[in-house]
């Protein structure tokens, strides 16, 4: 090609050169000067020679100088036109874009690297293939129209699926169509092609996160609204629209200050400020109020929505309607301390413990029952309890057990135990909680109940035998004074004596049947006192015991009946001068507290064992060979109708201490309630 445009210019100089020799002859052929110069003739062939040589020496040189600059020319332009096709070929098989082209027929001609890797096909597999076989059946019409725009001589943009080789996939191209001439001729098209499979499936999987996105904020119960940093609310979803009771459009372009109650607003502007300014996001409790006025508590989060310059283009805000939730927590809260507070001031003894046993707390009332402190006890595993929590565990329901449970001090205490269960919310059994009621004044009221059971027992049957034997004790006591006078004295002595026994006997079965309403008086008890030590003198001599009295000033007279206290006083001190065999010293102290007067009776004798001490009183109980058992009972009785009280407390081997209280107003009236109790009034 670059040889025959060489060729063609040197034919045409040279024809150029000869038309110029030749006008140049035409022209100095009428010049006779010339030729006369030379002695040549005008018209001879020997004239034409020497023109034309002189022609052609003077035309070579300039004619070889532009054949030698065409020359050069031309050879810098074939350099240039292949560095251009190489430039070509070089963008057309390292274009990471895939570039094809068609010819009229709409086959393939020729593509590059890029394309075929694209589609999976080699380029002999494409040419003379018509481009509508690869197509996707989905814009197989839409790639006819832009095939035809193109044969028009149009270009044209789109996107089509092309099917790759394997026939199981196919890729996505953006396609720009250019037609492609030949000679000022139509001779096709060419396409550059980018693969947009990947970005297609990116912005669909974006479209659904979107749309999810979307959904979600739509159909959340949390209330979420996006405002400027002026306030001005841009979009709110149906949470807020539900809470607020605000349609869409109506609240969409107000401001969210609107909503804020005005003991509230400060904090809300300096929470927005936190947000704008440091790109904080804020959670927090806050108050806000609805379209009809209602005010509505709110878990709330406050964040920054940012460009991509990092800067702050508007604000969210998420939030929970907690207005039921606190509620319930304050109710709950008010129930958890109204249940501590019934826990830590109960008088029943409370403990807790975790499924291992272990203490994890206690009241105070159980602190006092046992005598441990929490702390003490914290973590331990009590083993008085051990067996009652594992029958808690075992059958996962309360029960309630009367256990005789182990003080601090050794001492035993007998306590009705309930345990129950600690369930978890999903009904997981976490502990067992123990309840346990001192039953000490129960066993005692239960004791009390029993006595006067046994004595108004004892009551009915005293009546009777004393009715019984009284009259003939009577008329025997009578007929044995009528026989001194015949008998031996010493027998008839030991025969009253023996009676004057079974009448006194006689008369405490009366005093426990039949309390006699006798007229009560205003007593000095240290003087009665003192009546008693004189006839019970002699006992106290022989068996070498001394009697310390101490009398507190002012003490106040007691009402009672005279008879009834030196009875009271006889049996008491009678039952002292007994424990003191070896002798010993009786102390009585007199006192007076609040409304009535104390006594004191102490002696430093044998003392009385426990179990002994808690059956003193009970009818017909003795420890002595020739007692009846009826001697405390009634000083019990006769006390109890006077409205005082009496306590015995001992120590084996170290004395008894008898406590009597007497208030100073009598009590006619309980020793009438008790003869009608006993059923002899």
């Amino acid at each position: 090609m670059k040889r025959s445009l060489l060729r063609q210019r040197i034919i045409l100089s040279i024809r150029t050169l000869v038309l110029v020799a030749v006008l140049e002859l035409m022209n100095e052929l009428g010049d006779e000067t010339v030729l006369a110069h030379w002695n040549i003739p005008v018209g001879t062939l020997k004239l034409h020679i020497v023109k034309l040589s002189v022609a052609v020496a003077f035309a070579i040189p300039v004619v070889l100088l532009w054949i030698s600059q065409e020359y050069r020319n031309l050879k810098r332009a074939d350099m240039e036109l292949e560095q251009s096709q190489q430039d070509y070929r070089s963008l057309f098989d390292h274009n990471t874009d895939g570039v094809y082209l068609l010819n009229e027929r709409g086959e393939f001609c020729n593509a590059n690297p890029s394309f075929l890797e694209m589609t999976g096909y080699s380029l002999d597999e494409l040419k003379n293939k018509p481009r509508l076989d690869f197509s996707d059946e989905s814009n197989r019409l839409e790639m006819l129209e832009h095939l035809r725009r193109a044969q028009a001589g149009e270009s044209s943009r789109y996107q089509a699926r092309f099917v790759r080789k394997d026939k199981r996939s196919s890729v996505d191209l953006n396609i720009t169509y250019f037609p492609m001439y030949r000679n000022g001729r139509l001779a096709g098209s060419y396409s550059i092609v980018q693969d947009v499979t990947e970005k297609n499936r990116a912005e669909e999987e974006l479209r659904e996160t979107k749309n999810m996105l979307t959904s979600l904020i739509d159909n959340t119960t949390d209330i979420i609204a996006i405002y400027d940093a002026k306030g001005t609310i841009l979009s709110v979803n149906r949470g807020f629209v539900q809470t607020f009771q605000y349609d869409e459009l109506e609240i969409v372009g107000g401001s969210v200050y609107d909503l804020v109650p005005q003991s509230w607003m400060d904090d809300m502007k300096t929470t927005v400020a936190n947000v704008l300014n440091n790109k904080m996001v804020v959670s927090r409790d806050a108050l806000r109020v609805t379209k009809t006025g209602n005010f509505v508590e709110i878990d709330l989060t406050i964040s920054p929505i940012t460009n991509a310059k990092g800067d702050v283009v508007a604000i969210a805000s998420i939030g929970r309607d907690v207005t039921v939730d606190k509620r319930l927590k304050r109710e709950l809260d008010e129930m958890h301390s109204r249940l501590e507070s019934l826990v830590q001031n109960t008088a029943d003894a409370i403990s807790f413990l975790d499924v291992q046993g272990r203490v994890i707390l206690v009241n105070p009332a159980w602190e006092q029952l046992y005598g441990w402190q929490f702390a003490e006890v914290k973590g331990q595993i009590p083993a008085t309890m051990t067996e009652m929590f594992r029958s808690v565990l075992t059958r996962e329901e309360s029960f309630t057990k009367e256990l005789v449970v182990q003080r601090k001090d050794k001492s035993q205490v007998t306590v009705s135990a309930t345990g129950s269960p600690i369930y978890s919310s999903d009904g997981t059994v976490t502990g067992v909680s123990f309840i346990s009621k001192d039953l000490t004044q129960q066993k005692q009221a239960e004791e009390v109940f029993l006595n006067a059971e046994k004595m108004q027992l004892v009551a009915s049957l005293a009546a009777g035998i004393a009715h019984e034997i009284r009259n003939p004790l009577t008329s025997v006591s009578g007929f044995l004074e009528l026989m001194k006078s015949n008998c031996e004295i010493k027998y008839l002595d030991l025969l009253q004596s023996e009676v004057s026994r079974i009448n006194e006997i006689t008369n405490e079965f009366l005093l426990l049947a039949k309390p006699q309403a006798q007229a009560q008086s205003y007593e000095d008890l240290t003087q009665v006192l003192h009546e008693v030590l004189t006839l019970m003198g002699s006992q106290t001599h022989m068996h070498s015991i001394s009697v310390h009295i101490n009398r507190a000033e002012s003490l106040p007279r007691v009402a009672c009946v005279k008879a009834h206290m030196k009875q009271v006083f006889i049996n008491i001190i009678k039952n002292a001068v007994e424990a003191m065999e070896d002798g010993g010293t009786l102390y009585i102290d007199f006192s007076h507290n609040g409304a009535g007067v104390s006594v004191d009776i102490v002696d430093d004798g044998a003392g009385i064992s426990e179990e002994t001490l808690q059956k003193i009183g009970q009818p017909f109980y003795t420890t002595k060979e020739r007692g009846t058992g009826l001697g405390l009972m009634v000083t019990y009785r006769i006390v109890e109708n006077h409205g005082g009280t009496i306590h015995i407390s001992s120590t084996l081997g170290q004395g008894t201490k008898v406590r009597l209280y007497l208030p100073e107003s009598g009590c006619m009236q309980n020793l009438e309630s008790s003869a009608i109790a006993a059923g002899v009034v």
